[in-house]
Order: C-alpha cells, then sequence, then structure tokens
C-alpha cells in the first residue's frame, strides 16, 4: 500500500478533492487521505463524501490547543505535517512510503520518479529551483530562495526508516514551537528548517525531475506542454 494526503482547513477542501481525482485519474495507486486542520462542518457533509477525512484532533497530537491559538492559520496548517505523518505511519505499518501534496497541486502523470527514489532513499525531496537565475530585475529570484528555503514542502515523501523516524521527531519538535513566517528571525515555516535535512540526515534523496513542483517559481525553467 501507498499512502499520499494533504492538510487543509474547510475553505481548501475543493482543492484537495480535485488533488485526489488527479491523483487517482493518473494511475498514481494511493490510498488518499485530507487531513483536516479544521472543525467539521455539517453544511459541508456533500464535501465529506466520498474522501477520506481524518481530523486534527484525533491523531494524537499534543498540546494541538496550545498550537492552534499560538500560529495563524497558514502556520498551523503547515505545523501540522511531521506529527500527520507519524500518526500515518504508526496507522499503516505495512505502507511502502507516504507521500505529502499541497492541497493546490494537481497531478497529470504516473510519479514513476518518486517510486523510483524510495527504491534506495528514504527521505524525498524538490528544489523550488534547478538552475542558476538571471539578475534580470523580476520577481522571484534566488534571494527568495535564500529567505523561503531551497526545498518546496508542497512536496515531501518519506519511506519508513531510521533516517525518516529521526527527521520527524527532530522536525515535529521544532514545528512545536517555531513554525512563524518570521523573515528577520531566519524562519518561513515549516519549510526553511529542512534545509538542513541532507546534513543532519542520510538517506535523502532530491528529486531534480522539471515535471515535479511546477510552479510560478520555476516556469522561467520549465516548458509546458
Amino acid at each position: 500500500m501507498k499512502i499520499a494526503f494533504t492538510i487543509c482547513s474547510n475553505n481548501y477542501l475543493s482543492l484537495a478533492r480535485a488533488l485526489a481525482k488527479s491523483l487517482a485519474a493518473t494511475g498514481n495507486d494511493y490510498h488518499f487521505i485530507i487531513g483536516l486542520v479544521d472543525k467539521m462542518d455539517d453544511r459541508l457533509a456533500e464535501w465529506y463524501k466520498d474522501v477520506t477525512i481524518l481530523p486534527c484532533d484525533q491523531i494524537g497530537i499534543p498540546d494541538l490547543e496550545e498550537i492552534a491559538i499560538k500560529y495563524s492559520i497558514a502556520e498551523f496548517n503547515t505545523a501540522l505535517k511531521p506529527f500527520y505523518f507519524q500518526h500515518l505511519f504508526k496507522q499503516y505499518p505495512d505502507a511502502e512510503y507516504i507521500t505529502f501534496l499541497d492541497p493546490d497541486m494537481l497531478i497529470y502523470r504516473k510519479l514513476q520518479e518518486l517510486e523510483d527514489g524510495h527504491k534506495a532513499y528514504e527521505i524525498l525531496l524538490t528544489p523550488h529551483i534547478l538552475h542558476p537565475m538571471e539578475l534580470d530585475g523580476k520577481h522571484p529570484t534566488e534571494i527568495s530562495y535564500l529567505s523561503t528555503g531551497t526545498f518546496n514542502l508542497g512536496f515531501l515523501s518519506l519511506r519508513q526508516g531510521p533516517n525518516t523516524t529521526a527527521f520527524l521527531d527532530w522536525w515535529a519538535e521544532r514545528l512545536r514551537h517555531f513554525c512563524y513566517f518570521d523573515f528577520p528571525s531566519g524562519l518561513f515555516v515549516d519549510q526553511k528548517w529542512v534545509n538542513l535535512v541532507p546534513i543532519f540526515f542520510e538517506s535523502v534523496f532530491v528529486i531534480k525531475h522539471p515535471g515535479y513542483n511546477v510552479a510560478y517559481w520555476n516556469l522561467q525553467e520549465r516548458t509546458l506542454r
């Protein structure tokens, strides 16, 4: 079994459902889960149908109310990522690997590079950009990624193993306390911390295929067809 999940509040539920449909429609055989960082709303009952919803208050996050109070909604959503990974590895011990995808993503083909990467590595990351950018006065620039992080955490795939376990324990503790949008302090929610992952942990692989994590920040080096 392979698990894919996203995390969102109720206002992003339609995007999360579209992601689930795109994953299934492209031959990717994953059990898909929506981690709901919100209260279930009876008015949205139709939107909860036909998908697996896992509310954040059901996965045993320590000090959940304290975390919810201290963070903005975007900070709160990102802070819970390692806790969902930990819970899903416990709930699905036979999972080959577990992949996080941001709710505003769509999948257009089979994720073969992901599957190949996990044959040898536990932790798979994708960078914001693959090549140097021209100093042409346009934005974003390379300076943007010195601020927001080398890797885009809209994608993260983990295979169970000692490096994954150590990484999640370390990351969860940091995000409990320091998952802020705080550029002066060198913080950018969950994402900036992962700059340290290839240094602190083994079995890390960076997927450099240009079809992964296509977005406005890398269109200058990608061709869509």
